[in-house]
């Protein structure tokens, strides 16, 4: 994948944006509801937001697995429902890399470039706030 990326960034340049997608577990109750009922466990809604940091924090160890594929499929989600939906949010994506780590919680970086974005220091800065303004 490295290789593909440094082979995607001498052919395409700068992509037009670098994006960190972090996995807010402790947030998301169902992580939680969803690891507790594989041991017997039905936590309500209530419950998993009076738990401790501590508390969540464990039960998310007990299965990091589930967590990690809860994640994936918000990711796949998101970019299916929101990032490639036709209504091109951030632009028609012409190139795209998402990468998945985990340290810690699972995270997902990704390289994306949009049609038609003007370049820094070649076209003008109007050109490129035009952009901005008309797309974001």
């Amino acid at each position: 994948m490295l290789y593909d990326v440094l082979a995607l960034l001498r052919q395409r340049g700068t992509p037009t944006f670098f994006l960190t997608f972090s996995c807010a577990d402790l947030q998301w109750q169902e992580f939680i509801q969803a690891i507790g009922k594989q041991y017997g466990h039905n936590f309500t809604d209530e419950e998993v937001h009076n738990m401790s940091w501590q508390i969540k924090t464990s039960w998310l160890n007990t299965n990091p697995v589930t967590a990690a594929k809860m994640f994936e499929h918000r990711l796949s989600v998101f970019k299916r429902d929101f990032l490639f939906s036709k209504a091109a949010p951030i632009g028609e994506i012409t190139d795209f890399v998402f990468k998945i780590e985990f340290q810690g919680s699972p995270h997902a970086h990704a390289i994306i470039y949009v049609k038609d974005t003007p370049k820094l220091d070649v076209q003008s800065d109007e050109e490129v706030c035009n952009f901005v303004d008309h797309n974001y």
